[in-house]
């Protein structure tokens, strides 16, 4: 089974389904509590049938795992967890971003400011003032500026090296020369990702390389890095039976785009309930 959310008629609904491509429950809400409810009305012999559950990393679904599916292992899915270590990557890079914004503000702030005293000492002198042009930030080798290098750097870090192109790999090698933190910080994401990739298990000890990781992850003292292996620490016991069982939510998340494309072929929700029976007779 699955348990994801879904943003339908600006309202949020619970979805779990099987592998069959069908909604067993729907449930108009994301409280975990609401969800409770509604479950605790399905035979208890039915809910201990379920044998593994993907889910995201929320709270509210951890709670509902945990005392509806009773016999079940909940399985972290995937794509959340990857999601999770883009994201960390991507705050680094969007910190120096910023920063290199900001510097460019104060450059600015600083050239009017001489400029405002150059004129002031022409004006003393009675002669004319003639405005000076504000100078071009510098550019690296592939004629890129600080704040080009780094806004367009955001692609080739969702990707292992073997995937950029010639202009992304140059692009990468200025990147990681000027900010040698985002350069540590790719390197030691791209090893988590690596671990991800292993498909001989039975041979490899998946848990000790994430723990070899993790040590490795906490030594970079990079905040975003240290903050994700925490997360990891957090739910290690959710992640690694992927390993074993390998599911993922994707079935899930294609019965969404199923509902939504339901949704836009219908011209958007009018009446709720109808669309309530609507769904149950196609997808249920």
């Amino acid at each position: 089974m699955t348990i994801d959310d879904k943003w339908i008629g600006w309202e949020w609904y619970t979805i779990i389904a099987n592998k069959t491509w069908k909604i067993a429950v729907m449930i108009q809400s994301t409280k975990s509590a609401v969800i409770q409810d509604v479950l605790s009305k399905v035979p208890a012999s039915v809910l201990f049938w379920v044998k593994t559950i993907t889910a995201d990393l929320a709270e509210n679904y951890d709670w509902v795992c945990r005392t509806m599916f009773k016999r079940a292992v909940k399985i972290a899915d995937k794509f959340h967890v990857i999601k999770l270590w883009i994201e960390a990557l991507q705050n680094i890079r969007i910190r120096y971003r910023q920063k290199a914004i900001d510097d460019e503000r104060i450059r600015y702030e600083e050239f009017r400011s001489s400029e405002a005293e150059r004129r002031n000492e022409l004006k003393q002198q009675g002669k004319l003032f003639h405005k000076a042009c504000f100078p071009n930030a510098k550019t690296y080798i592939n004629g890129e500026t600080k704040k080009q290098l780094l806004a367009r750097s955001r692609y080739l870090l969702f990707q292992f090296k073997t995937k950029w192109s010639e202009y992304q790999s140059e692009r990468a090698e200025i990147l990681f020369e000027e900010f040698p933190e985002i350069k540590q910080a790719y390197q030691i994401i791209t090893s988590f990702r690596t671990i991800y990739n292993i498909i001989d298990t039975e041979n490899i000890d998946v848990s000790k390389k994430f723990e070899t990781w993790r040590k490795n992850a906490v030594d970079s003292w990079i905040t975003e890095i240290i903050s994700f292996a925490s997360t990891y620490e957090r739910h290690k016991y959710e992640i690694l039976p992927y390993f074993k069982y390998r599911q993922t939510n994707a079935f899930a998340e294609s019965l969404n785009a199923k509902i939504q494309r339901f949704v836009i072929s219908n011209y958007w929700i009018r009446n709720r309930d109808f669309f309530h029976f609507r769904i149950k007779q196609f997808l249920s």
